[in-house]
């Protein structure tokens, strides 16, 4: 690769710490990451994958699932996302159909992009050295190997690690075409450049301008006309199958996926940020995004549109935005271009700065664009320039035109940092030879480019919108760390977005949620305390306090804090409930849990008939909510208050068998102890003490703490009085009320 013995062995170096540290870098990501298990884009790839692995190769059927537990859909549509990645997913899955755990999967996809992401440093140090010798390729090696953003999305399930390779390995193709034109050559340089494409399509852009490169430099070769025809025909291969598979399925005319419209929307409408992000939240859910697209569309045309009409249609809407407010238009582009060159890797929902108290390892990639960005200018300018210099120039600006014209995110920005790589470790050497050589004049030129775009890129940053993105993904992330239940790494990530945003009502909901859970633990942890209870429970509530206005959900959030059995403040949950109800119903949100919890509230403040109305309220807002077990124990709770005892006990039966079907099929750790609790109560009260021994011993299996919740206590004194154990009874009751002195049944 490198002729020089002390380049061998420095490249060596390079990349056997480089593999080292993304080794350790996929364990901390696997072992501290909420998100090494696929969401989003990288869910939705993952199921297509899993679809087109089990046999159906051109997805007619229904396959997708917007939601757990929902019917499948998607079936005999054109391609909403472009489909290399899934189907280079599905070459995987389908020999490993013994790999049928989700985390296993994602493991070994992250191995492979491991591998590859090596292969992208050797293909910048083949680049480097063929444009700028030995020295070059060594040290635009180093910059990609501690380049953090690089790195990070190798442990994802993500296309960014697939679009470097490609593109580097298409440049690389290119280069040699240049020199050495051979029919076979070109072809498959062609079909290179066709898999780019169909990999990421908004570098189709790059790949006209590396077509017209390839005329121009052979437009004297003798035999050009050939090598440009096969250059094209294999470009076109990988496009006409993925264009002629939306034809034949989904009855459309879509060369590769149809989300440019609703893409180009994204990035040019009232209030764009720059980056990806929808203008409603009912488009920010992948799965729901096509379908929702179509909906709007459908709606405002009045009639049935294909997918190439719905695109159409929502590249008009940002086109609309683009004439008539061109000034607010103009400030949307200058947002993006300094999104594209500041040091900041942005994105909606994945950030490396975001991960690292969770990925310490993160903090050993030292190396930040800005520093790319300043060493390859001075590449461009102070390069032994070969005409592949400027192939990689017109690739970074084929970037800027897509960033420009779409949207910003940190993953589109990768491949071009890692091009840019190359053209920096020709900038770092000849900052070295400047500096060996004494020559001043030039070394201070070079000092002025670097420190000039260092300073932009710094400086450029918005550091108020960088923090409450940075408040957003690490609030993400604390909900999906309390989830799992690791609730000190939570509480970590929250109280970090609370103070990267204070305004953030989400940040606050999300910390007020989680010190609800931390009272829910503490409840049977010792020293098991009350003040610090109620003094968690406090801070909760002065967390959401002021925000239900603002934040429906905050005030359910309140609502629980209140009716928690140390406040016991029933009257107060009430109200957060029902000031929550207006802005749930304005934001399209289901209001049936809240009406549900406020169906409870009123139960405990003896008005069952009220609470009745509220409930059917509940069932009626969310239909499939008349089958929770829960819910029809509360059903049973409110008939008997009515003196409806027939029907009370009708509803308690239908309760119990339901928590039982339901056991049964293996629901999730918190569903299961809510389903046992509720198989309790239904024995109680059926008298059936065998039964409740039984419900009583799994709440304790399925988790410690369940045994400690107050109405559980309380249930649990019935058992034991009637099992003969008064003493037990008396104990429980006296432990009962010295932790919920407020609390009674």
């Amino acid at each position: 690769m490198v002729e020089g013995r002390w380049q061998r062995w420095a490249l060596g170096s390079v990349l056997v710490v480089a593999a080292f540290l993304r080794l350790v870098l996929l364990i901390q990501t696997a072992n501290a990451s909420p998100f090494f298990e696929p969401n989003s884009d990288a869910r939705f790839y993952d199921q297509w994958a899993l679809a087109v692995a089990k046999g159906d190769v051109l997805l007619q059927d229904d396959w997708l699932r917007p939601r757990p537990g929902s019917p499948p859909m998607g079936g005999g549509e054109v391609f909403h996302l472009p489909p290399l990645y899934p189907y280079l997913l599905a070459g995987v899955y389908a020999p490993l159909d013994w790999f049928g755990e989700l985390e296993a999967r994602v493991w070994v996809i992250a191995i492979l992009q491991l591998i590859l992401g090596v292969a992208n440093l050797v293909l910048v140090a083949l680049l480097a050295r063929r444009l700028f010798g030995d020295s070059a390729a060594v040290a635009a090696a180093a910059l990609a190997a501690f380049y953090g953003g690089l790195a990070y999305w190798e442990a994802k399930l993500l296309i960014t690690t697939l679009a470097v390779f490609l593109s580097l390995l298409t440049l690389r193709a290119l280069g040699v075409l240049g020199d050495r034109p051979t029919l076979r050559r070109s072809f498959a340089t062609g079909v290179l450049m066709g898999c780019l494409g169909l990999a990421r399509p908004n570098l189709l852009p790059f790949v006209a301008l590396a077509l017209l490169w390839v005329l121009w430099r052979h437009r004297q070769t003798p035999g050009w006309i050939r090598v440009l025809s096969l250059l094209v025909i294999g470009i076109g291969l990988p496009l006409a199958a993925s264009s002629t598979r939306n034809a034949l399925v989904g009855g459309d005319r879509v060369l590769v996926s149809d989300n440019g419209g609703v893409n180009f929307y994204f990035g040019n409408h009232r209030g764009a940020s720059g980056l990806n992000m929808a203008p409603d939240l009912s488009f920010a859910n992948i799965f729901d995004q096509a379908a929702r697209a179509r909906a709007i569309a459908e709606a405002s045309e009045r009639r049935r549109l294909s997918a190439s009409e719905v695109s159409s249609f929502f590249f008009a809407r940002g086109r609309e935005f683009v004439s008539e407010q061109p000034s607010e238009w103009l400030g949307v582009v200058w947002r993006k271009l300094r999104f594209l060159i500041g040091d900041f890797e942005a994105g909606i929902g994945w950030i490396p700065d975001a991960e690292r108290d969770l990925v310490p390892i993160l903090r050993w990639f030292p190396i930040g664009f800005a520093w790319i960005l300043a060493l390859g200018w001075i590449g461009v300018l102070w390069s032994r320039a070969r005409v592949e210099t400027w192939l990689l120039f017109g690739y970074a600006s084929a970037t800027l035109l897509v960033v420009l014209l779409f949207f910003f995110a940190a993953r589109l920005r990768v491949p071009m940092a890692a091009v840019w790589c190359v053209l920096a470790g020709e900038g770092a050497v000849q900052l070295v030879h400047a500096l060996r050589s004494g020559d001043r004049r030039r070394l201070i030129r070079m000092l002025a480019v670097a420190g000039s775009v260092l300073a932009a890129s710094f400086l450029i940053v918005d550091r108020e919108f960088r923090d409450r993105l940075l408040s957003s993904v690490r609030h993400t992330q604390g909900d999906a760390l309390r989830e799992l239940g690791r609730l000190e790494a939570a509480e970590g990530e929250l109280e970090a977005a609370v103070g990267l945003d204070p305004s953030s009502s989400k940040a606050a909901d999300g910390l007020a949620r989680l010190l609800l859970a931390r009272v829910e633990h503490w409840r049977c942890e010792p020293p098991d305390t009350l003040a610090r209870r109620i003094a968690a429970l406090e801070r909760a509530e002065a967390l959401v306090r002021d925000r239900v206005s603002t934040f429906p959900f905050a005030g359910l959030t309140l609502g629980d804090i209140h009716q928690a059995p140390e406040l016991a403040r029933y009257a107060d949950a009430l109200e957060a409930f029902e000031e929550a109800l207006p802005g749930i119903r304005q934001i399209g949100a289901s209001p049936a849990l809240l009406l549900a919890k406020a169906a409870r509230m009123k139960l405990r403040l003896n008005e069952p008939t009220e609470a009745l109305e509220l409930l059917e309220q509940s069932r009626a807002a969310e239909p499939g909510y008349d089958r929770d077990p829960d819910l029809q124990l509360l059903e049973a709770r409110m008939l008997a208050a009515l003196g409806q005892e027939a029907a009370a006990g009708e509803a308690m039966g239908e309760a119990g068998r339901g928590a039982i079907e339901q056991l049964a099929a293996g629901p999730p750790p918190a569903a299961a102890i809510v389903l046992e609790r509720v198989r309790l109560e239904v024995a109680v009260w059926r008298e059936d003490w065998v039964e409740a021994r039984r419900a009583l011993e799994a709440l304790k299996s399925r988790h410690p703490c369940a045994r400690a919740a107050a109405r559980v206590m309380w249930l649990e004194e019935r058992v034991l009085r009637e099992e003969g154990r008064g003493e037990d009874a008396e104990a429980v009751q006296e432990t009962r009320l010295r932790r919920y002195p407020r609390y009674s049944e």
